[in-house]
């Protein structure tokens, strides 16, 4: 019996299969067996195979008649391995040397039904191990890569584990059908199978009408597996809003309204099967920042669908209604224009200090989320010219406005993109209090403190390049310390009752954070975070805290010798407290459950 058969599958990849064969015939590992399935090529792929075959006499060539495509050639595969192990690699694709003797030795070792290395581009030698640290905290994260691994045949055969015929998405479904009945599933880092980027790939380009029509059939898949097993709720949200979001992006992708209509009622037919609806949500949140990142940010016919599916509750349900996915943007921005009827409407001033027009312009000026609204003023401040600081420019505001005219007041800056009903929201906030779309709050236990996020943000490079979510599951909204100073909000009337302006001593940070603590150490007015969709396109969280930020923090922990409270960046102020470490906020949180949960079980009595 071999130890590893590795599975081949071949269509018309006469140009790479020497260097797929070569890797494999030579694995320092030598006690394999190597089944090549040709799947009915065209080109000279099948006279490949035969020269090499004649060379090496483990290679096992199975030749199709008629093309079944790559789900049964890897079926056929399996049901002909005689290996303890079995294996898959492309054929335009190449394992490191000593790829499965690593795989297959940590196998034996940890007597595991799986063993998994990692992708790595074969053009940039890029490789990703976040998958893999996901595994290793439970082997439910298994959701894709299944050429990276081995898997015993006993598994396989034992569990009827087989590629869905389809032609996308037999990867995942495989994996986590093989991590559900696996007894262990281990990885290896530093253990390479070197992926070849095609442009004539089916991964590439605009996708088929078949080709998502079959991604949403293993997603149906991936979906009753979740359903049926017993996974943790982490892993039912992290599997699930992957493959969902990926199936989003390729129907936005496809740009074909037709399309996008004939998969909308599918897409929302299988949100209605997940039965952990909460958890799913939670994740797909924080997915959807990767789905930002692949779409045009020029498309906003497309970047707009996104938040929709994240609202609350009662939004939820009217999402589940509609019947055309393109039609989302079109919906919102309908809703925008409702409110504009409401009769408790007032303006909204939306302040921004621009350093760069062409930004402020994408974000603001020319966002249908303010643009159609006929109750909002923009008011930029240049300071391209005229470089003043911006607490200055916002007093500037504050001190030439007429408090005669009621309205809202947005300071915000301008790589802040809004993608929200903002009069909706306004029209149910407490004139008396400070708001924001993210925050943080200090905790206090004992002599130590403990700051959390509160509320969500997308940040993104000024450029275009990377995006990544802030977000705090627990705490979406509530009270807050002090916010981030991308966005904030108040009512003329809290400005002018208590005079409130920014300390100017405080240049370019910290001076929104000033405010709001300032307002609750004079005047008691809390601050809160609300529900507010937003991007920010800044390279401040991509960087190190500056010299310039530092210098500002100090002032302004020097305003408050007494007390700690919540940055974003940083914690605020100068009271004698050390930082919880993650030792004691684990028997922190222990014992907040324990008496939570006593105190349930008083109130039952």
């Amino acid at each position: 019996m071999p130890k590893v058969s590795v599975i081949i599958p071949v269509y018309n990849t006469e140009k790479y299969i020497p260097k797929c064969l070569d890797s494999v015939c030579n694995q320092t590992l030598s006690d394999i067996e190597i089944i090549c399935i040709n799947d009915c090529s065209t080109d000279n792929s099948l006279k490949v195979l035969e020269e090499y075959a004649q060379k090496d006499n483990r290679i096992k060539i199975i030749n199709f008649e008629q093309n079944k495509g790559a789900a049964i050639a890897r079926n056929t595969g399996i049901d002909n391995a005689q290996g303890e192990y079995i294996g898959f690699i492309d054929s335009d694709d190449y394992p490191d040397i000593d790829f499965y003797e690593k795989l297959y030795n940590a196998a034996i070792q940890e007597n595991a039904d799986v063993a998994k290395g990692t992708y790595k581009s074969a053009q940039t030698g890029h490789f990703d191990e976040i998958l893999n640290e996901k595994i290793k905290t439970n082997k439910m994260n298994f959701a894709y890569e299944y050429c990276s691994a081995i898997f015993k045949k006993d598994l396989l055969i034992k569990n009827d584990i087989h590629f869905p015929e389809l032609s996308d998405m037999e990867d995942p479904v495989f994996a986590f059908k093989s991590a559900i009945h696996a007894n262990k599933v281990i990885v290896l880092d530093g253990t390479y199978v070197n992926i070849v980027s095609r442009e004539t790939s089916q991964t590439s380009g605009i996708p088929s009408l078949k080709r998502i029509q079959d991604k949403l059939k293993g997603l149906s898949v991936i979906i009753d597996l979740a359903n049926n097993s017993d996974i943790n709720n982490y892993s039912y949200g992290y599997v699930l809003s992957l493959w969902f979001s990926v199936n989003i992006f390729n129907i936005a992708k496809n740009k074909s309204s037709d399309v996008c209509k004939l998969l909308s009622d599918e897409i929302l037919v299988l949100y209605k099967k997940i039965i952990k609806k909460d958890v799913f949500l939670d994740h797909l949140k924080i997915r959807s920042t990767i789905i930002h990142k692949m779409l045009s940010t020029e498309n906003k016919y497309e970047l707009y669908t996104l938040p929709l599916l994240y609202e609350n509750q009662e939004q939820k349900e009217e999402i589940k209604k509609l019947s055309n996915l393109t039609k989302l943007f079109e919906e919102r921005l309908r809703n925008t224009n409702k409110s504009l009827n409401n009769k408790n409407k007032e303006p909204i001033q939306i302040i921004s200090v621009v350093n760069d027009y062409d930004l402020y312009d994408k974000c603001i000026k020319n966002n249908p989320f303010i643009s159609n609204l006929t109750n909002a003023n923009l008011i930029d401040f240049n300071n391209i010219e005229e470089n003043k600081y911006i607490s200055v420019r916002y007093n500037e505001f504050l001190n030439s406005y007429d408090y005669t005219k009621e309205s809202w007041f947005i300071f915000c800056h301008c790589d802040w993109e809004m993608v929200d009903d903002i009069n909706a929201i306004l029209n149910n906030l407490d004139k008396n209090k400070i708001y924001g779309p993210i925050g943080c709050k200090a905790e206090i236990i004992k002599d130590k403190y403990l700051t959390h996020f509160v509320g969500s943000c997308f940040e993104k490079r000024r450029n275009g390049d990377d995006t990544k979510c802030y977000y705090n599951p627990e705490k979406s909204t509530g009270e807050a310390d002090t916010l981030d100073c991308q966005a904030m909000i108040v009512h003329s009337s809290l400005v002018e009752k208590y005079n409130l302006r920014f300390d100017e001593n405080i240049k370019y940070d910290l001076y929104v954070e000033d405010f709001c603590i300032s307002a609750k150490e004079n005047y008691n007015i809390k601050t809160e975070v609300i529900e507010l969709s937003s991007f920010h396109h800044s390279n401040a969280g991509y960087r190190g805290v500056p010299y310039s930020y530092k210098q500002q923090l100090k002032y302004i922990n020097s305003k408050y010798p007494n007390n700690i409270y919540g940055g974003t960046v940083t914690p605020i102020g100068g009271g004698e407290y050390s930082q919880l470490n993650a030792r004691e906020y684990m028997m922190y949180k222990i014992r907040k459950d324990m008496m939570l949960k006593q105190k349930v079980k008083e109130q039952v009595k």
